[in-house]
């Protein structure tokens, strides 16, 4: 792919079958899991595992809640974890153009991203009316297995060639390159800011009212015990609890709970 635009690379990546193989593996995976979640929904459990297979599908209570953001980041401010834990939210600035423009110079320079597009004919191209073949939960289990190492290869190696598009000067100076089944643009990705630089030369109002905590953070700081989860509650407000339906290998489910088992212990 070496003197090739990203429109080019783009337009062999479909025509080469990598692209659409991809797209293919992807609905198939989400088939499967529509089948297995319409067997198992009426089960009154909710994690079933499937030793041989390696495999656990699962129904996991999402907490669908509003936070009171402004509550809580003037909460922490009393803390003194405002800066360390709040970081300003660039979507929150497109009703004060004013304020935007006041702290451009507090932008980091974000990443970016290749995003595809497709016309009639990739669309046309991208349609599949592949369907999975009937069979057990188990059967369904050991092609999702097949498909989703598959899959995994395939993006693995899209991930690759998007950051090769990614560095073609062609796109970084026109922003987005036609090709035959569309085009192809660099999207910026949401701008970070120099944080605590804006708290030392604005006061706190500014991230309060602008701002939204990093979970990551508050997460440390609830595991650490400076803060009690309980506190936080009084700003959550829970709208609705859905269940929310997932696939995953044994192993991965050990890594998750160790991770968050190191977490608390850390």
């Amino acid at each position: 792919m070496k003197n090739m635009t990203a429109a080019d690379i783009m337009q062999e990546l479909v025509e080469g079958g990598m692209y659409i193989q991809l797209k293919t593996k992807e609905r198939q995976l989400e088939q499967i899991r529509n089948v297995v979640k319409e067997e198992l929904i009426n089960s009154e459990v909710k994690r079933h595992e499937f030793k041989k297979q390696g495999l656990v599908a699962k129904f996991v209570p999402k907490k669908v809640s509003r936070i009171d953001t402004t509550a809580l980041n003037t909460y922490l401010d009393d803390l003194g974890y405002l800066k360390k834990v709040v970081e300003l939210d660039h979507s929150l600035l497109k009703d004060n153009l004013f304020m935007a423009e006041q702290l451009m110079d507090y932008k980091v320079p974000g990443d970016c991203t290749v995003v595809p597009y497709f016309n009639k004919i990739g669309k046309q191209l991208l349609k599949s009316t592949d369907t999975i073949s009937e069979g057990t939960i188990k059967e369904h289990l050991l092609n999702f297995n097949m498909i989703n190492k598959e899959y995994k290869q395939l993006e693995e190696k899209y991930e690759s060639v998007k950051l090769e598009m990614q560095s073609c000067s062609l796109l970084k100076e026109h922003r987005k390159l036609s090709y035959k089944y569309g085009s192809v643009i660099i999207k910026e990705n949401k701008p970070k800011y120099e944080n605590e630089e804006i708290f030392k030369d604005f006061g706190s109002g500014v991230l309060i009212e602008y701002g939204k905590p990093n979970t990551e953070k508050l997460n440390d700081l609830m595991l650490n015990g400076s803060i009690k989860k309980s506190d936080l509650e009084q700003f959550k407000h829970i709208e609705n609890v859905r269940l929310d339906f997932v696939i995953m290998s044994l192993d991965d489910e050990d890594k998750l709970r160790n991770a968050w088992m190191s977490k608390r212990i850390g």
